[in-house]
């Protein structure tokens, strides 16, 4: 069994809200998830600073990637964390049926270095706020959620 540190949790936290995923390797039928992020290779920085604070859980350096979007060919950077029992905790809080959810108990999960992830992850600055992007299956969790954010703002 592997725990995770306070601040790696939050930290992990704040990825799965945004760009982070769980999830399990086919090639070799793992019974346990590996995280994985990634962003553009404009955001390298923030990556590596993410990396440095979760490389203990990964077997090798970020990866380059070359993608093409909209006709547009992208670069980005990612990194792939081996497959532990502690994100395999994470992938019954996060997932049901392979879709990313709000978990039920987010307001005991979301702490500002969560937040600060969440938004440094999938945030876009606007005038003198930030907005935040969230893509979730949208149920009667929602308002649960939304108070959440406003008590940890």
């Amino acid at each position: 069994m592997c725990d995770l540190p306070s601040y790696q949790y939050s930290v992990i936290i704040g990825l799965l809200l945004s760009d982070g995923w769980l999830n399990f390797t086919d090639k070799i039928k793992s019974k346990n998830a590996q995280l994985g992020f990634k962003q553009s290779l404009k955001n390298f920085e923030y990556i590596w600073y993410v990396f440095n604070i979760l490389s203990q859980y990964c077997s090798s350096l970020p990866y380059g990637n070359i993608g093409k979007r909209n006709n547009t060919i992208t670069y980005g950077v990612g990194f792939i964390t081996r497959a532990l029992p502690c994100f395999t905790n994470l992938h019954k809080l996060f997932y049901i049926n392979k879709k990313k959810i709000i978990p039920t108990d987010i307001y005991n999960l979301l702490d500002p270095i969560a937040l600060a992830h969440w938004i440094q992850g999938d945030g876009t600055v606007k005038i003198w706020r930030y907005s935040i992007m969230y893509r979730f299956l949208y149920d009667s969790r929602c308002s649960a959620f939304n108070e959440c954010i406003n008590d940890t703002l």
